[in-house]
């Protein structure tokens, strides 16, 4: 969910970021299922919007009559038919407390009229969000709305924690829930690919062939685990997320790092799939696992940890200065 200040410079800043995230991650934004909620924002300036975005208009809970927003409902005849003005405030139809419209002069403002009873006039006209007990907006409260409820999963701690690198994470969820476009999932759609895996070029690539049993990958993960002083980890995808539920509990310095190298690992090797998939760039182990130390090593300095052998040998390991501070 974004939130943005109604002005197309803004706006393109928001479409201009989706498309530089769509050229780094290779995914793009689902036009059909993405909406862009309006609130009194004129037609004209609406349209524009819509014509820069390509997303479909979605409707906010955000009325004082039980019809809706008029505008919204009856379109700019109303404001004619109410002698009244776009900009115009309820406050404008209110005196001593009591309803003052002109006389309706069309069967839509006969309908609205009818159905100023069931509004409670109160002190002062003002706005208020109806999700939050104090009728001021909030971004949780509104989340919570607008988003689908579906039953926890034990896995979330995993991936989505203070610490996270973002865009590591991003990827680490799509593959905790098989959504990269691996290519079997290709075959799946009817796309016509190689199946087999970029790395070892041996057997098909799936989600759990390519983290972590083909060989090219598994000898980056053993080599990351080896440096995050773990020798447990399975190599099933599977097997390996009940591991890490049961095993990487809390926020101590050596979960931190662990869950971040595990990501980073995902990440960086997902990268490369897609780099030698479609341009035909190709890393060696040694850069991967280069790239996959320095991004850890820019987020675990960040970190402060008390000093300790455990702490002083997983820093040797990964070249990272100890934040004791």
């Amino acid at each position: 969910m974004i939130f943005v200040v109604v002005d197309l410079h803004s706006v393109q800043l928001v479409k201009d970021t989706l498309d530089e995230f769509k050229e780094l991650s290779g995914l793009s934004v689902n036009h059909s299922k993405s909406e862009v909620f309006c609130a009194a924002v004129p037609t004209v300036l609406q349209d524009q919007i819509l014509s820069i975005l390509q997303f479909r208009v979605g409707k906010l809970p955000v009325r004082w009559h039980p019809n809706g927003v008029l505008y919204q409902t009856y379109g700019h005849r109303v404001v004619y038919d109410a002698a009244s003005n776009l900009h115009a405030k309820v406050s404008s139809v209110i005196h001593n407390k009591e309803w003052c419209w002109c006389p309706a002069r069309s069967e839509d403002m006969v309908d609205i009229q009818r159905k100023l009873s069931l509004i409670q006039i109160k002190e002062s006209d003002k706005v208020v969000w109806a999700l939050t007990a104090t009728g001021i907006f909030n971004c949780a409260a509104t989340w919570q709305h607008l988003r689908s409820k579906q039953i926890e999963v034990p896995w979330w701690k995993l991936v989505w924690f203070r610490e996270a690198i973002p865009k590591h994470c991003f990827i680490g969820w799509l593959a905790i829930k098989d959504r990269l476009s691996t290519k079997d999932r290709l075959l799946l759609w009817g796309i016509n690919v190689d199946p087999i895996c970029q790395f070892c070029r041996q057997y098909m690539e799936d989600r759990n062939h390519l983290f972590f049993k083909c060989s090219f990958s598994n000898r980056i993960w053993k080599y990351i685990m080896v440096l995050c002083l773990v020798s447990s980890a399975p190599e099933d995808w599977d097997l390996l997320l009940e591991w890490g539920i049961k095993n990487l509990k809390g926020r101590s310095f050596r979960v931190t790092l662990c869950k971040i190298a595990w990501w980073a690992t995902v990440y960086h090797l997902w990268l490369q799939r897609n780099a030698r998939l479609h341009a035909g760039e190709v890393k060696s182990e040694e850069q991967i696992i280069k790239a996959i130390r320095r991004d850890v090593k820019a987020k675990m300095e960040a970190i402060k940890a008390p000093a300790s052998i455990l702490h002083n040998t997983l820093c040797n390991n990964w070249h990272i200065l100890l934040c004791t501070a």
